[in-house]
């Protein structure tokens, strides 16, 4: 069995582990998809057959992965091990034993099809309801109503307990209609034989439970189950692997509770935490030899971690040694943005690829100045999680209005203007459009000069006083300012027109995004001489170019999980961004603090952790400071703070320490 001779000797000892119940606990970096790999290799070198093992993933990329290393370490054995998500899993087993369980021939419903659905169950319901309009604007949209259902059936709760849970006034208003939509809404699925991605997994239990037949059929088949990214397991799909492994016996789980960050997606991390108590006598393998980063990285990430109010003990161990993180602060998002992209372009020209640094955000309107200064200092960059800043509706809508101050005619942006304006539908924007090429902003101010329809003329009344105000402007964020009330003015006679929940959602998210956006948008535009100067900083396009690699990536913490650079920047480690929760949010609070242990992580051989002292947040400037989960000062280099900008050279100067 050379395929041991890899493996370390906590590594060794998790993967051979034949019999009963083990809790792998890997730390970030420590090698587990490595040893849960050896583990079924080593299974299968001790007669255990490979279509007995069955091995349990969250992402269909994982899955493949390791049905790849499988094959590769064991040969065409590995083809044999199911190595399935646990909706995949759900549904093969459905169609296998369909026949002999005569179940019904299930419609899978994907998220469209689900939101279409539940749109039409509800909007029937208010349709025959006493509510007023008002009430039915109010009324919780489909993703709030989908988010109850999701709710109660992953963490095994009622409706009326899942309405309970969630932080939501106008549920709480509404939970007698709610709970009547959703009725009807479980019945119309039901009638029609449909199931969404939670149905597979809470039917596939029920038939666990009430199938006796089925139950013995799935435990002599998949005699060893293992079930990787453990921590991010719900409490359906805990009681799932429970039953499986009942008569059998043999659960091997995987995970880190360092690294549970899904609780939005009803993930329990106390499936993780409490796992020796569930099942007594269980083999607990601790693995925290790390191969990804520096000790001076996990320095920062152990005493983080170290006070945490929950959680199972553990210090990860380095192979390597490296400098010492730095604490930079700044004196607010653009300077941040200046350091950043110049400590970027620095290790660029030390040989440091722009594909192996990383700027980690906690969400992902907050590398808005770090996209901005990519473009002028033209640095390609590629974004994980969420839209570019310029690809926000809210900043295209600025964008186009700037636009037609410098051409009039611009098609495109008078597409992207009046298409926001109720009552002006597709056929007029053809017919204003046909004579914007002759006479320009013209038809727009006098639309029944040019015989376009009274309906128009009067969605457009306003647009003449904009558009004075607008021309009045001297100043690039003088525009924007204007740009920002009159689409502001246009969302709320939007809202006042629509009888569309959809759009009523649109709408409402689009308003609360405006300042915010529109705030940095003027940032940007600082000491821009003009309207065409400002756009071609904005929008000049340095997204890597297609089939080019070397780009520096932007990322939200999320989206980096499960990924690694040479070089980290996590970009605002502060308690208003990552919070330290409100009194009494304990949960939060312990989960804001995985969430950034989980991008202290990421890092391989540098790390630099950048706050503004002053940053832009929700629309507002706001005074930051730092997190108490970085309290302990001395795993950092000294405090590092940038000169201030320039005004006059329009320029940055340099940094110091």
């Amino acid at each position: 069995m050379d395929f041991l001779d890899s493996l370390n000797a906590e590594q060794r000892k998790a993967a051979t582990i034949v019999d009963g119940y083990e809790l792998m606990l890997a730390g970030a970096g420590t090698g587990k998809t490595h040893t849960l790999i050896t583990r079924v290799a080593y299974l299968i070198a001790n007669g255990v057959p490979a279509y007995q093992i069955l091995l349990l993933t969250f992402t269909n990329k994982a899955a493949q992965e390791m049905r790849e290393r499988l094959v590769s370490y064991v040969g065409a054995d590995g083809e044999q091990v199911t190595a399935m998500t646990f909706h995949s899993f759900a549904m093969k087993m459905f169609r296998e034993y369909q026949s002999m369980l005569s179940l019904p021939k299930y419609r899978i419903l994907d998220d469209g099809d689900d939101d279409t659905l539940m749109r039409g169950i509800r909007k029937t319901y208010l349709d025959g309801s006493t509510l007023t309009k008002e009430q039915i604007k109010e009324f919780p949209p489909v993703g709030v109503l989908r988010r109850v259902i999701s709710i109660s059936k992953n963490q095994q709760v009622t409706v009326n307990a899942a309405i309970s849970a969630m932080d939501n006034q106008v549920l709480q208003n509404y939970r007698e209609e709610v709970l009547v939509v959703l009725l009807n809404y479980e019945a119309e699925k039901q009638r029609c034989h449909y199931v969404t991605f939670d149905d597979m997994l809470v039917k596939f239990l029920e038939l666990l439970r009430s199938r006796p037949v089925f139950l013995e059929s799935m435990s002599e088949r998949y005699r060893y189950v293992m079930c990787d990214e453990y921590q991010d397991t719900n409490c359906l799909q805990e009681k799932i692997l429970r039953l499986l492994t009942k008569k059998q016996g043999n659960l091997c789980v995987v995970g880190d509770d360092n690294q549970s960050i899904y609780k939005f997606r009803s993930a329990d991390i106390q499936n993780i935490l409490t796992f020796e108590e569930r099942y007594p006598g269980c083999h607990v393998v601790s693995l925290v030899q790390n191969y990804r980063s520096t000790q001076e990285i996990l320095d920062v990430s152990n005493a983080m971690m170290t006070h945490a109010e929950e959680g199972i003990p553990k210090q990860l161990i380095a192979q390597m040694h490296g400098d010492m993180p730095r604490l930079v602060n700044c004196a607010d998002d653009k300077e941040a943005a200046a350091y950043l992209v110049a400590k970027v372009k620095e290790r660029q020209q030390q040989g440091i690829a722009l594909s192996d640094q990383s700027v980690l955000v906690r969400q992902a309107r907050g590398s808005a100045y770090v996209e901005q200064e990519c473009v002028r200092q033209k640095v390609p960059f590629v974004k994980y999680g969420g839209k570019r800043f310029v690809e926000q509706h809210t900043v295209r809508m600025a964008i186009s209005y700037l636009r037609l101050a410098l051409n009039d005619k611009d098609e495109l942006a008078w597409r992207m203007v009046l298409q926001e304006y109720p009552g002006i539908g597709g056929r007029t924007i053809s017919q204003i459009l046909d004579k914007l090429v002759v006479s320009g902003v013209d038809v727009v101010l006098h639309p029944m000069k040019y015989l376009i329809s009274i309906k128009a003329a009067t969605a457009l009344s306003d647009f003449a006083n904009f558009w004075d105000e607008f021309c009045k402007q001297t100043t690039v964020a003088g525009k924007i300012r204007a740009a920002e009330a009159h689409y502001g003015n246009l969302l709320v006679r939007q809202y006042e027109r629509t009888t569309s929940e959809k759009e009523v959602e649109r709408i409402v998210k689009e308003k609360q995004a405006l300042s915010g956006d529109m705030e940095i948008l003027r940032d940007m535009a600082g000491l821009s001489r003009s309207v065409q100067d400002f756009l071609d900083n904005l929008v000049l396009d340095a997204q890597v170019e297609k089939g080019k690699k070397d780009a520096l990536v932007i990322s939200t913490v999320h989206s980096a999980k499960g990924l690694e650079w040479d070089v980290v920047y996590v970009l605002h480690p502060v308690k208003e961004v990552f919070s330290d929760g409100n009194p009494g949010d304990e949960q939060e609070t312990a989960e804001e603090r995985r969430i950034l242990y989980v991008a202290l992580t990421r890092a391989k051989s540098q790390m630099e952790l950048i706050q503004a002292s002053k940053m832009m947040l929700n629309g507002k400037v706001v005074q930051s400071h730092l997190s108490s989960f970085l309290s302990h000062r001395n795993v950092f280099q000294t405090l590092c703070v940038c000169r201030p900008f320039d005004s006059v050279s329009g320029s940055y100067g340099g940094f110091y320490g």
